[in-house]
Parts: C-alpha cells; sequence; structure tokens
C-alpha cells in the first residue's frame, strides 16, 4: 500500500512536470508565431507603403517630364522662329537678345504698332507677317513708304533723338513683332564697332531710299513715277513680281487707280512691259528709262 502510494505520487509529480514543460514549450511557439505574424505584417505594410510612394513618384516624373517637354516644344518653336529672323537681319547680328530682354507681340492685319511697347522708347524685329510704314499728309492722304518682311526693322531712324517718327506702322498680315530696348542697342554700340558700322550702312540705305521715294513722289507724269518704280524693282531682273495690290501700288506712287491703269496699258502699248496678273515683264528697259529721265 505504502508502495502504491509512492509510486502515485512519483507520476503525478512527472505528469505536473511535463505539463509545466509543455505549457512552457506552447507559450514559446505562441509567441515565436505572433513575432512572425508580426513581422510579416509589418514587412507587408512597408511594402505597399513603398510601392504607394513609388507609384506616387512615378507619376510626379512622369507629370514634369510631360511638362518639360511641352515647355521645351514652346521654346523650341519661339527660338527657331525669332532665330530665322535674327538670321535675316544682318544688322543684330552679335546683339545679346534674349526672352529676358525682349518682347515678343502678335499683331493683327489692320492694327497699328509704333516704336514704343509699355511706354518705353523701342525697335522692333519684324519675326512673321508684314508691316507697312505709311506717311500721313497734310490732306489726310496715306502714302505707303515700304513694307517690312520678317527680318526687317523699324524705330531705329530715331534711335539718337527724342522725337517720335511722323510715319504709320501698320500690319498688313497677321504679324509677330519681336521689341527690344533702344537703349540695349545703344549700350551695345558702345562696345561693338562692327555694329555701329552696319548701323551706319543701314542709315546710308535709308537715306538712299528717301531720296529715290521723294523723287518718285515729285514726278509731274505719272508715266514717270510708274517706270521709275519698275526700273528700280527689276534691277537686273527681266520681270517684277507685285508683292501688293494695285491699290496699294497707286498709293505708294502717289497717283490714282485709275492712273496706274492706264499708264500700264500705255507701257504695255508702247511695247517696254507685258503685264501677267501681279507680274510685270520688262520687254524693254528703254522705254521706261525714256520716260522716267524725261519726267525728271
Amino acid at each position: 500500500m505504502k508502495k502504491q502510494m509512492q509510486t502515485h505520487k512519483a507520476t503525478a509529480q512527472l505528469t505536473t512536470r511535463l505539463t509545466a514543460q509543455l505549457t512552457r514549450a506552447e507559450s514559446a511557439a505562441c509567441a515565436a508565431h505572433i513575432a512572425h505574424t508580426a513581422q510579416a505584417t509589418q514587412a507587408a505594410h512597408a511594402t505597399q507603403i513603398g510601392q504607394t510612394a513609388c507609384a506616387a513618384l512615378t507619376a510626379q516624373a512622369v507629370r514634369a517630364t510631360q511638362a518639360t517637354k511641352a515647355t521645351q516644344t514652346t521654346n523650341t518653336a519661339f527660338s527657331a522662329s525669332v532665330r530665322q529672323a535674327l538670321t535675316k537681319c544682318e544688322l543684330l547680328q552679335g546683339l545679346n537678345l534674349s526672352p529676358k530682354n525682349t518682347m515678343l507681340k502678335e499683331l493683327k492685319r489692320g492694327q497699328i504698332t509704333s516704336d514704343s511697347i509699355n511706354g518705353r522708347a523701342a525697335c522692333g524685329l519684324v519675326v512673321t507677317g508684314t508691316i507697312d510704314v505709311y506717311n500721313v499728309a497734310a490732306d489726310g492722304h496715306e502714302i505707303r513708304l515700304s513694307r517690312l518682311h520678317a527680318g526687317d526693322c523699324f524705330g531705329l531712324a530715331n534711335l539718337f533723338g527724342n522725337a517720335s517718327l511722323k510715319t504709320v506702322l501698320k500690319c498688313h498680315k497677321n504679324a509677330t513683332v519681336l521689341f527690344f530696348s533702344k537703349q540695349l542697342l545703344c549700350n551695345a554700340l558702345q562696345n561693338d564697332l562692327a555694329l555701329a558700322n552696319r548701323l551706319l550702312q543701314f542709315y546710308c540705305q535709308k537715306v538712299d531710299f528717301l531720296l529715290l521715294r521723294i523723287e518718285h513722289l515729285t514726278m509731274h507724269f505719272a508715266s514717270g513715277k510708274l517706270s521709275e518704280y519698275l526700273l528700280a524693282q527689276s534691277a537686273s531682273q527681266t520681270t517684277v513680281t507685285l508683292e501688293m495690290t494695285k491699290d496699294e501700288l497707286a498709293s505708294q506712287l502717289g497717283i490714282s487707280r485709275a492712273t496706274l491703269y492706264r499708264e500700264l496699258k500705255r507701257l504695255t502699248k508702247l511695247g517696254g512691259i507685258k503685264v501677267e496678273k501681279r507680274t510685270i515683264v520688262i520687254l524693254r528697259p528703254q522705254v521706261l528709262q525714256d520716260l522716267a529721265s524725261w519726267d525728271k
């Protein structure tokens, strides 16, 4: 009996120890599982955050790239048109012009402009389109002096004076003009001898042009005006392509439209020219020379 009690007691103690060990093992396993689950959850959360952040950065980068491409496209178009006009304008070669010290302005057909921008004296470079230069007589009659094309400048005649020009600048076709400060050009002239020489050549050409225009306007007979004009436009060529309407040509010559048509027919009958729409073929230059010299 006593021996059975001892065996029973030993069995109970062993059972207790095994139960305790099993409990500790289960607890450790449970804790490890919980820790592993927590780590996995944190990793998944971090991955999700990383993916979200990566997607946001990618989207931002795409938007930035698209904006940059759009800006580059705009700047490229702007720079190309301005560079092309500057290339045509020998006078302004080497002048430090940039978007920071210039202003690009769009003009509509018939719009009047001037050699100033925002109240400040400025020069203008025609980038696209055409602009007519008019002089208004005392009776209000407009006389077209010249037509400016891409690469031509205006606002230089009074560069060193304070008086405003009496001429009128009217947009003939939709045009784009690059305005820059006259002071900018004056400052550049102080250190650029080549630019100063080109400006003097420009003024000499303008004087010759104005003398010829005065000669045309003071001719008494329309035949002499028209002949002189055709000879000047043809130079060494045998054809003159009119870049204006007959009405505009009559205005430039200071004669009426009817007179212009009459003189064209007269020169055709004399065998001096042949009119083909806007092209005038010079058949006998001597006929035109005789009429032009006889009127002087």
